[in-house]
């Protein structure tokens, strides 16, 4: 078993993680009549461990009252961006950052930091 595999297994165990869901959205074509960007809205449903930030993770980008989540990169098909959401609990957040840690130029875990 890979290291990628491992942590998947870890971050998608049910005692430690929570269901979430990953929505993905892709900018479409300009409708010059109405003058709006479209966009492309695809929803995936995986496990995450929810997290607090810590007082010192606090700077000018990241709030107290933000949240972070790491998930599994192997969970995903694409790289998570500030364009995309997380739902837990049927609250939305937006991405405010999102942090790729890798092994041996393979994607392990993202940690996405989460506001309301």
């Amino acid at each position: 078993m890979g290291i990628s595999s491992a942590l998947k297994k870890v971050l998608t165990n049910k005692k430690l993680s929570a269901d979430i869901t990953f929505r993905s959205v892709v900018a479409g074509a300009y409708n010059k009549t109405t003058g709006v960007i479209g966009e492309t809205i695809t929803d995936t449903s995986i496990r995450g461990i929810l997290e607090q930030i810590n007082a010192r993770e606090v700077n000018e980008l990241i709030q107290a009252s933000d949240k972070k989540i790491q998930i599994a990169a192997a969970s995903l098909s694409t790289t998570p961006t500030t364009k995309d959401k997380i739902i837990v609990d049927s609250v939305t957040y937006s991405i405010i950052r999102v942090e790729t840690n890798q092994f041996a130029n393979e994607k392990l875990t993202f940690v996405c930091y989460l506001r309301t």
